[in-house]
């Protein structure tokens, strides 16, 4: 899928579009430039598309202001003639995205989503009628591990020593994962995760 990328010269101002999903990022200082900014784009963008029999709604808006500070941004956008409030986790192609870069956001929708779909593993592999081994395997590589692994390329962080352990959001799901493992070979609970993994 081919994006749409347009940059406003001397705005500080990025648009980058997938079909009918269109993300405005502003660079600046202070928040108040950078709602600003985002004020002016959406403007420009909003009579690009009226000339071609598109148009934006305001209301599905969100706005969330990248920062270090410890104390959440409150600094709203005018869109039109609607106000948007920052949010503190913003979902952006699937991915979800937290004022601070820390990924607590993903983290939560993402258990969340396993919750059910290990629960959904549970079930079809009951011991007394569920489904063999390769077909639990099966399973849990299309529907799991597709989970964990989606947007990895933006949020892994890579280690190349060789008895290194997970960090970041991938040691945060390797509980999950290793749990959905279990589920599939009907392991004890004391089995070591690197067995698991082995035998799956």
């Amino acid at each position: 899928m081919t994006p749409l990328y347009r940059e406003f010269k001397g705005e500080g101002v990025r648009l980058i579009g997938f079909a009918d999903d269109t993300n405005i990022l502003a660079f600046g200082k202070t928040t108040e430039q950078c709602a600003a900014a985002l004020g002016r784009a959406f403007c420009s963008i909003n009579s690009w598309a009226k000339l071609r029999g598109l148009s934006f709604n305001p209301q599905k808006s969100e706005l969330i202001h990248f920062t270090k500070s410890r104390k959440p941004p409150s600094t709203p956008c005018v869109l039109k003639s609607m106000t948007v409030k920052p949010a503190e986790t913003a979902r952006f192609l699937g991915i979800w995205l937290d004022r601070r870069l820390r990924w607590t956001g993903h983290v939560q929708a993402l258990r969340k989503k396993l919750a059910v779909q290990t629960f959904a593993l549970t079930r079809l592999t009951a011991t007394t009628w569920g489904c063999k081994v390769a077909r639990a395997r099966q399973l849990y590589t299309a529907i799991i591990r597709s989970t964990i692994a989606y947007g990895a390329g933006v949020w892994h962080q890579e280690d190349r020593s060789e008895q290194s352990q997970p960090k970041g959001l991938a040691s945060k799901l390797g509980t999950t994962q290793s749990k959905a493992l279990r589920v599939i070979l009907g392991a004890y609970r004391d089995t070591p995760v690197r067995s698991l993994e082995t035998s799956a």
